[in-house]
């Protein structure tokens, strides 16, 4: 990945549990913005740093695997299928109110901007907060991850 593609590059944090890391004072102040929304050369206005210094920290992240670009889904994205999906597994749990349910998390993820499938699964849990029977909140996040499952593969 060469500077530029870095600059415009969004990633996430990938943090798994029980590992042990070892990050600069730099990386530690790099990981603390970085959000899924935002590009290397926003957060690098955010943190106040030169570019070298901050293509140098998001490299030290990327080796430990303590971030991970956005688009790993080959830049596929939710999109108004994948929201109706949603829309219609929610109508059958809580009824007519799903549509503004699902348009709020969407909102809540997105924030205006196109949402991509890596953050299908977050979408999904906070659609599952709205559901109170555990057998149907299961259900339903079983048959999201089926679908976004379907969708990668249909797009490989």
């Amino acid at each position: 990945m060469n500077a530029t593609d870095i600059a415009k590059t969004v990633f996430e944090i990938c943090i798994r549990d029980n590992m042990n890391y070892s990050i600069s004072g730099l990386g530690l102040k790099v990981l603390m913005h970085v959000d899924g929304k935002k590009n290397v050369l926003e957060l690098d206005e955010i943190v106040g740093i030169d570019m070298k210094l901050m293509a140098k920290a998001v490299s030290e992240l990327l080796e430990q695997e303590l971030i991970r670009p956005v688009n790993d889904a080959a830049g596929l994205v939710i999109d108004s299928d994948f929201i109706g999906f949603l829309i219609d597994k929610m109508s059958i749990i809580v009824g007519p109110i799903a549509q503004v349910i699902v348009e709020d998390a969407i909102n809540d993820i997105g924030r205006g901007r196109e949402i991509p499938l890596t953050k299908a699964a977050e979408v999904a849990e906070l659609l599952s907060r709205q559901i109170p029977d555990e057998s149907q909140k299961v259900a339903f996040i079983k048959s999201v991850m089926t679908r976004i499952k379907a969708t990668r593969n249909a797009n490989i």
